[in-house]
């Protein structure tokens, strides 16, 4: 092949005299080495005139690699043009090529992944690998294509696997989360959740000097409902209450159900007590509203204890505390009523 070399529409017949020796000397001056870097099937290999960047040849591997027909489907074409109008990193092929063209010649070498379109229309990845060659008054690029389709398609599977079990993960995660977290009954959140946020609303309370209040819910012989109707009935009546006490909250207030008939309040930014007089009684009316159960309609009472910071505890497990012994005192003096910390009895009416 190599005697054949100047019978080719090639890059040494678009060089001066001159140059077609430098090209020579630069890529094989014996036909063995002309035949591995140009000739040989194996490897795709082209030349890009760096002042136009277009390809000025090509060897029939690139021709292959492209599905097409002859040289003339890549001769005087610039890369973009054989390749889809976004590269898959969403740059244009268009501004790629000039920046993978300019690394090339400023580094000497350049080596990156690229998406080309074959003559079929289909789209292939390929690798490319850029080589300056200096002749006497310009550049060159030396240029080689390596198909990589079957590596992207692997690392494409890969990816898909690897969100796949994320998704899988994070689902897992917020199962557990809402295990350890949640009350798997009411869907409300549990003691340890409830914990976590009152103290970062507490915290947030005494930094911007904002009033915050604790309030325990018991619902009174709630047990008699478990024992006389049924465990089911219980669980409907607990269901139930939990989304009548959401609808008593404000905009910056939670409710969680600590344990098995006891549920917790927080309340974030009030000015007077009488505003948590006002969430007391609607808690004990939404308490005492009927409820239907198979077989039944029943009502239930629900006493109430309110602790405020900073009079009746300095942090979480005070408040709790105050609130509880609040509402334990109430309970023994009369059910279905609210008292605050400081025992003062407070009748719903």
């Amino acid at each position: 092949m190599w005697e054949d070399i100047d019978k080719y529409d090639s890059i040494l017949d678009k060089l001066e005299v001159d140059d077609r020796q430098l090209i020579k000397e630069k890529i094989g001056v014996n036909k063995q080495l002309y035949d591995v870097m140009f000739e040989n099937k194996a490897y795709a290999v082209l030349f890009i005139d760096t002042n136009r960047n277009t390809f000025i040849d090509c060897n029939d591997k690139a021709i292959e690699i492209l599905k097409a027909k002859s040289k003339t489907h890549i001769i005087n074409m610039l890369p973009s043009q054989i390749s889809p109008k976004y590269q898959p990193d969403g740059k244009t092929s268009e501004e790629k090529q000039h920046k993978m063209i300019k690394m090339a010649l400023e580094k000497g070498w350049n080596v990156f992944d690229w998406m080309i379109i074959q003559t079929d229309g289909c789209e292939l990845w390929i690798e490319v690998t850029l080589v300056k060659i200096s002749l006497n008054s310009r550049d060159i690029l030396l240029v080689n294509w390596k198909d990589i389709n079957y590596r992207k398609e692997e690392e494409i599977r890969i990816k898909k696997e690897v969100e796949d079990k994320t998704i899988e993960l994070k689902i897992a995660n917020e199962k557990l989360s809402n295990i350890a977290f949640y009350d798997q009954l009411t869907s409300l959140p549990n003691r340890y959740y409830f914990k976590d946020h009152f103290e970062y609303i507490f915290n947030q309370a005494k930094r911007e000097n904002k009033k915050i209040a604790l309030i325990f819910i018991d619902l009174d012989d709630f047990k008699l409902i478990n024992d006389n109707i049924s465990h089911s009935a219980g669980d409907k009546v607990l269901a139930i209450i939990s989304n009548r006490y959401k609808s008593v909250l404000r905009i910056n207030d939670f409710v969680a159900r600590i344990g098995g008939d006891e549920f917790c309040m927080a309340i974030y930014d009030f000015n007077e007590i009488d505003e948590l007089e006002v969430i007391a009684k609607r808690i004990i009316k939404e308490s005492n509203e009927p409820i239907n159960v198979p077989g039944k309609k029943v009502s239930i009472n629900a006493s109430v204890g309110i602790a405020i910071y900073p009079e009746n505890g300095s942090n979480f497990d005070e408040l709790l505390t105050s609130a509880d012994s609040a509402m334990y005192k109430i309970k023994k003096k009369e059910k279905g009523f609210y008292a605050f910390s400081t025992y003062f009895v407070k009748s719903p009416n």
